[in-house]
């Protein structure tokens, strides 16, 4: 007797809804915008919102995070043309200070193009023994002879051997292809990835040569997604430098979180600090 009582609401509730589409057809085939309208209206609420949590909320989530990724990919782009514009308009019309005016060269550096690295620092230069030391934001270092940038306008970078990867075993640091893994759904972790949560953010974020030494600041793991500025010195060597701990802060309750697990996106390792410089008293 229940099942058959089931199966008569059932149909009636069927035979229902297809009377109500039949009419909204015959009386508003003519406007689409009248049927939304009229559902707007008519529908009771509790029928709508069993419909969105139940058939639609999915759908309406991965839509939105698609047209974040499409946002953010638009804005890089928008970007990287003004970057492009700037640079060429630069080398055309030269740099005007108050006193001087300088035609700029252009130099391709034989590492990534910009558009990989994100939000990490592609190079920081120094000055040393007649040389100029070039250092990327995931720890390479070149040098090249000054005399020969100058006279013959060529760049010729030479690497420098470093012992950083037994140092700096974050995976972050030397990301570049945006591969570091995090546990989010598909769409946010290419967005997470992308947008420099981790990946494009931690790396060097500043050079010093002082006194035959090199320094190298840099956004340091303290603990899972828990950053703070580490500072390692070397002694300077065009072979090979050998790094080691200069100013050791890790206190783990000292720490900036990059916790992308729960989407705290508030973390901003690129302007974390760690500028160098010389001053008084050492």
């Amino acid at each position: 007797m229940k099942f058959k009582i089931k199966k008569f609401f059932l149909l009636s509730t069927i035979f229902i809804l297809l009377l109500f589409s039949l009419s909204l057809v015959i009386n508003f085939s003519s406007s689409f915008n009248k049927s939304i309208v009229y559902l707007k209206k008519y529908v009771p609420l509790p029928i709508k919102i069993y419909l969105k949590e139940n058939f639609f909320s999915d759908l309406i989530k991965e839509e939105n995070l698609k047209l974040k990724e499409e946002v953010f990919d638009l804005e890089r782009s928008v970007r990287f043309l003004e970057n492009q514009y700037l640079d060429l308009q630069s080398q055309i019309n030269g740099v005007k200070t108050n006193k001087f005016k300088y035609k700029l060269i252009r130099y391709q550096l034989p590492f990534h193009q910009a558009k990989n690295w994100g939000t990490k620092s592609v190079s920081y230069l120094e000055e040393y023994e007649n040389k100029i030391i070039y250092t990327t934001g995931n720890g390479q270092i070149f040098y090249s002879d000054l005399d020969t940038l100058v006279n013959k306008k060529e760049l010729e970078l030479n690497k420098i051997n470093t012992n950083l990867d037994q140092i700096i075993k974050d995976p972050a640091f030397w990301d570049l292809d945006e591969k570091v893994n995090v546990t989010l759904s598909k769409i946010d972790e290419k967005i997470a990835g992308r947008s420099g949560i981790l990946g494009n953010m931690i790396g060097v974020t500043s050079i010093l040569i002082d006194k035959n030494y090199f320094y190298l600041a840099y956004v340091q793991e303290i603990k899972k997604y828990c950053y703070h500025i580490g500072l390692l010195r070397a002694e300077m060597n065009f072979k090979k430098m050998f790094f080691e701990e200069f100013l050791d802060h890790t206190n783990p309750d000292e720490c900036a979180r990059a916790d992308i697990l729960n989407n705290d996106y508030s973390f901003n390792g690129k302007v974390s600090g760690g500028k160098l410089s010389t001053y008084k008293d050492e």
